[in-house]
This record gives structure tokens, C-alpha cells and sequence, in this order.
């Protein structure tokens, strides 16, 4: 089996100290908030913020706002917040035009990705902007889903045999998945995703939702995922949903769905940076079980690793190459 290049492997979380001071202005609340807010707006220029930092703008002016923050720069976060809210109305009629759609065609599908932690899970719908909408549909319905798609304006612009992405006439993207996790024997992945999902209401159209175990390790992956680039909006998602849901995490079931959909790494990653991000507080077993845990080596191929020891890295790499 080939051994990969732990080079390939180290993640780009590598924040910037100005970047760690706006997730921690932006999520955490009271006086470590705004000591993180002081230290951030004193050593940038709101007008030179990398791509990463301005997803967050909105989020920021959300909390700001709930810290009874007064500056000279939240009149310009507070556009960015109200041009969010615009954008995100009219994402979410779309969303309810194609749900509609599938709900006549007796299609079933569980909506995921932002509009599903905007929809779903609480989270107000300004905090930042929703570019796509993101759907599960069981892999024998994608060409039919697709029709119906077509019929209403959006255009085939990629595709592979589970996963289908279009685009309407404003640039908006639809990702249609027929599977979220590779882990085999994907039979049992994918009714697991139908049996956890949890009914949801968009408008006037009911539909159905990841469970949140489900959606934060689809969450977790995406964000660590080899082929992704830094986000660190998902970060700030991360931590508010795990605030939102935290009394009723069933944490040895979280750990334990981890390991079925092979997602270990992407979990640990997230957990790891929470935790030094936010001081995120989790029962003690939680990092160093999973740490424990085998790691196969398919998700070495789909994964990165923090920044970390090489020694480490390289053993780990070595273990499961002769495994």
C-alpha cells in the first residue's frame, strides 16, 4: 500500500493571529468578546481583509451588537448584515420553490450545509451569506430531481455518478448529492442519514434535515476535507451550533457515528480547534479517545491533519500503511 507524503497531509488551519481574534470577536460572548474585538479592529484594515475574514463580517456585527458594542465601524457591518438578510430571503424562496417541486414529485430529500443550520437549527438568518442550497436525495431519484430542476431554470454545470451541481440565471449553485460519507458499506451510511434526519418546516413546505450529529460531521469533513480550501466561517458555525445543541449532545454517540462514517480526523480537527479557539469545555475522554482511535487510511486520502508533530504524522501514516 503506498505510504503518503505527510506534507500533503498537514491542514491550512494555520490561523493568523488577526484571524483568531476575529472568530473569538465573533463567537464568544462578554468581556472575552470584546477584548478580542479591541485587539482586532486596533491591528487590521477593515478595507484589506483577506476573503476568509470578510465571510465573517456579518456574524461579527450579530455579536457586536448583542455586546452592546458602539463604533465608527458598525455602520458598515450593520450593511453587510441587512445586504445578508436580503440575499438570504431570497436564497431560502428558492430553496422553498425546489422543495415544493420535490414534495410533488414524491421525491424525498433532507436539506443540509448553511441553509440547514439557518433553517434547522436556530441560527439567525443574517449571520452570514448563503450562496448555495445543498440537498440529499436518494441516489435512484437524482435524474429524476434533476428533470424537475431543469424544468425550472437550472442548468447542469458539473457532475459525477452521486453528485450533481447546478446553477440558475443569477449564479446561484444547487448541490445535489446522492450520498455525504464515503465510509462503506455505504448501504448502511446512506440509511443512516434517513433514519436520523429530523423533520423541518421551510415556509410552508415540509421537509426534513440532518440530525445534528449528522450535520456536524458533514461539517467537520467539509471543513478538513483535502480538496478545501480555508474557511473560517465554518468554524464560527462549528462552535455556535455546539452551543445551541450542547445539553442534549450525546457525545459517545457523536464519537461513535464518527467512527462508522470514517470521519475521526475531520471531528478530531474541529473538536482540537474549538477547544483552543474558544475554550470550548468537553468532558475529558472525548480528544484523547479519538486520538486513540484507528484511523483508516482512505481518510488520510480525503482528510488533512493539523499542524502537528512530524514524528507523530509519520507513525501514524506508517501504522495504518502496514495495517
Amino acid at each position: 500500500m503506498k505510504i503518503l507524503d505527510y506534507q500533503q497531509l498537514i491542514g491550512v488551519y494555520r490561523l493568523s493571529p488577526e484571524q483568531k481574534l476575529l472568530l473569538q470577536a465573533s463567537v464568544l460572548q462578554g468581556q472575552p468578546a470584546l477584548d478580542a474585538w479591541q485587539q482586532w479592529q486596533k491591528s487590521i484594515d477593515i478595507e484589506q481583509l483577506d476573503s476568509a475574514s470578510n465571510s465573517l463580517l456579518s456574524q461579527l456585527y450579530f455579536n457586536l451588537a448583542a455586546n452592546q458594542v458602539e463604533h465608527f465601524h458598525m455602520a458598515r457591518l450593520k450593511g453587510i448584515y441587512k445586504r445578508n438578510w436580503y440575499g438570504n430571503q431570497l436564497l431560502l424562496k428558492k430553496l422553498q420553490t425546489i422543495l415544493q417541486a420535490l414534495q410533488t414529485a414524491k421525491i424525498d430529500s433532507i436539506l443540509f450545509g448553511d441553509a440547514a443550520t439557518v433553517a434547522g437549527y436556530g441560527k439567525d438568518l443574517s449571520q452570514h451569506p448563503l450562496h448555495e442550497i445543498t440537498l440529499l436525495v436518494n441516489p435512484l431519484d437524482l435524474e429524476k430531481a434533476i428533470a424537475i430542476f431543469d424544468r425550472l431554470g437550472w442548468n447542469l454545470v458539473n457532475q459525477n455518478n452521486l453528485y450533481w451541481q447546478l446553477q440558475d440565471e443569477s449564479k446561484t449553485t444547487l448541490h445535489l448529492r446522492g450520498e455525504l460519507f464515503w465510509a462503506m458499506p455505504q448501504e448502511y451510511t446512506q440509511k443512516q442519514l434517513w433514519v436520523n434526519a429530523l423533520p423541518c418546516q421551510i415556509g410552508e413546505i415540509n421537509t426534513f434535515i440532518l440530525s445534528f450529529n449528522d450535520l456536524f460531521l458533514h461539517l467537520s469533513s467539509r471543513t478538513f476535507s483535502l480538496k478545501s480550501t480555508q474557511n473560517i466561517s465554518r468554524l464560527a458555525d462549528s462552535m455556535i451550533l455546539l452551543k445551541q445543541q450542547k445539553a442534549e449532545i450525546n457525545w459517545i454517540e457523536l464519537v461513535t457515528q464518527a467512527q462508522k462514517y470514517q470521519t475521526i480526523l475531520p471531528l478530531r480537527n474541529m473538536l482540537t480547534l474549538l477547544c483552543q479557539l474558544f475554550n470550548l469545555s468537553i468532558s475529558n475522554w472525548i480528544l484523547p479517545a479519538l486520538h486513540q482511535m484507528p484511523v483508516a487510511h482512505q481518510e488520510f486520502l480525503q482528510y488533512q491533519i493539523l499542524p502537528q508533530r512530524k514524528k507523530t504524522i509519520l507513525k501514524s501514516i506508517l501504522l495504518r500503511a502496514v495495517n
